[in-house]
């Protein structure tokens, strides 16, 4: 789990302080470990490359997507308050908060996710950067002098919508206050992107019966 750090790094160690206190408290409990990316490992191997190539892409480099827990809570809710046909219709569930992402899903099986191999990529969200030009890291590294520390402090803690409203990354604390010229361009921005994304993932089903927002 430690060495897993590094695919979501606002996330696992507080996950991992949260156990080691668990089992401190409860060392004779079994303790389990829910994985978020679980859900989709239903997708296709198309689904789950990144485009580098083989010999890279080797043991634990690969699209994983995330929030599945969330997603696989929807599929059995439909199941359980609509019937079959519900849970296995073509869905496109938006997962949408702090952290965002969308996932195609069909036959109660994941399809297609926005998230890749880390929590940043697919929407903007509060303050990560949703998917972003790998070029664009490189021309920080390599021309900016960005440091790698640097790097991750910008793509996690600094930009979407904070970053791009310049005041805060919750849209309900934007939508509530009197919106300036920097902040609805950050929505308009986040809601460019959800279309975008609910778009993209409509085509990878080929069909979609309704979108479920979380």
């Amino acid at each position: 789990l430690r060495r897993l750090i590094p695919l979501a790094p606002l996330h696992l160690p507080a996950n991992l302080e949260g156990i080691v206190a668990a089992r401190l408290r409860l060392p004779r409990a079994r303790h389990l470990a829910c994985f978020d990316t679980a859900f989709h490992q239903s997708s296709s191997m198309l689904a789950r490359r990144t485009g580098l190539p083989r010999a890279v892409e080797q043991n634990e480099i690969r699209r994983y997507g995330y929030h599945g827990l969330s997603y696989e809570f929807i599929v059995d809710h439909l199941r359980r308050n609509e019937g079959e046909d519900a849970a296995n219709a073509p869905l496109i569930v938006a997962h949408l908060g702090a952290g965002a992402s969308m996932a195609a899903i069909s036959n109660g099986q994941s399809v297609d996710t926005t998230m890749g191999f880390s929590t940043l990529s697919g929407l903007p969200m509060a303050t990560r950067c949703g998917d972003i030009d790998p070029g664009l890291i490189l021309y920080l590294l390599q021309e900016k002098g960005w440091s790698a520390s640097d790097l991750q402090t910008l793509l996690y803690e600094q930009s979407g919508i904070l970053g791009l409203s310049g005041r805060s990354g919750d849209m309900q604390a934007l939508m509530a206050t009197p919106v300036d010229a920097d902040a609805r361009e950050a929505i308009d921005f986040f809601c460019f992107q959800a279309r975008k994304h609910i778009g993209a993932l409509a085509a990878a089903m080929g069909r979609i019966s309704r979108i479920v927002f979380t």
